[in-house]
């Protein structure tokens, strides 16, 4: 039995009748497994497109804005869809195509608990345009990737260790670890240095203004993305992972003004 064949062997062994894997539920049925959406679960399958594996790689490249979904374990996948496959081999294909590397990550992270990288050996092996990156210290790298990897941005279990920042919690992202930093996570810690190295710029704000302006960003952070934007544009000022990582600051530097009460 090949290493992938008994991971996938011992997931089935673990899990039930009917089991998420981040935003897919599999449910098992006389002739092998369905696939769907979690939010599809109740969904008669009469309603819903029927996707072969094959193709559910394009299906899983788009996102509901209609853009290309860069990281495919974003909580982005499109709704509407099931698709049957009749035995664990065909079940690990389109998990594979749906959450690349998953099953396999998942095996590893319970067998090899040291499998999981640090944010700083990572990074220091960077070269060329990503060795500035080498230069973030740990608070900036604790912003960076709170904002970058948060589960409303990525729903794989983050492993892998930033001082001062917790690793994740199973129940608020999904079963599927992320063991090394991806190629977002890599550009954003680029893009994180990059902009603290700028220079500063003082607004003078007021505590009602900065209330506002944290309230602005909350906003921003948790918006949808326009049609066609690109969720992997980090160089945007209005990527959604920028606004975070300057809110998530800003409420560490204006502490008094995160719970200000409404004005009279």
């Amino acid at each position: 039995m090949s290493g992938v064949a008994q991971a996938m062997a011992e997931l089935l062994a673990e899990s039930g009748e009917g089991w998420s894997w981040a935003q897919v539920w599999v449910e098992r049925t006389p002739s092998g497994f369905d696939l769907r959406h979690v939010r599809d679960r109740e969904t008669p399958v009469g309603s819903l497109r029927k996707l072969e594996v094959g193709e559910l790689r394009d299906w899983a490249d788009e996102a509901v804005n209609g853009a290309f979904r860069p990281l495919k374990s974003a909580p982005n996948l499109r709704a509407g869809w099931h698709c049957g496959v009749t035995d664990a081999t065909e079940l690990e294909t389109a998990l594979e195509v749906l959450y690349p590397g998953s099953v396999a990550d998942w095996w590893v992270a319970r067998h090899e608990p040291g499998a999981a990288t640090s944010f700083r050996e990572y990074f220091g092996r960077q070269t060329g345009i990503y060795r500035v990156a080498q230069r973030l210290t740990e608070a900036q790298a604790a912003l960076a990737f709170g904002a970058c990897c948060a589960p409303r941005f990525c729903l794989k279990q983050r492993l892998w260790q930033v001082p001062g920042l917790a690793a994740d919690r199973e129940e608020a992202t999904s079963r599927i670890p992320c063991l090394e930093p991806c190629a977002i996570a890599l550009e954003f810690g680029r893009r994180t240095m990059k902009l603290g190295m700028e220079d500063r710029q003082m607004l003078g704000l007021g505590a009602g203004e900065s209330a506002t302006l944290l309230a602005a960003l909350e906003k921003a952070a948790v918006a949808p993305l326009e049609k066609g934007a690109r969720e992997g544009d980090l160089a945007s000022p209005s990527n959604p992972r920028r606004f975070q990582l300057l809110l998530d600051r800003l409420r560490t530097e204006l502490p008094a003004v995160v719970d200000a009460p409404g004005e009279g």
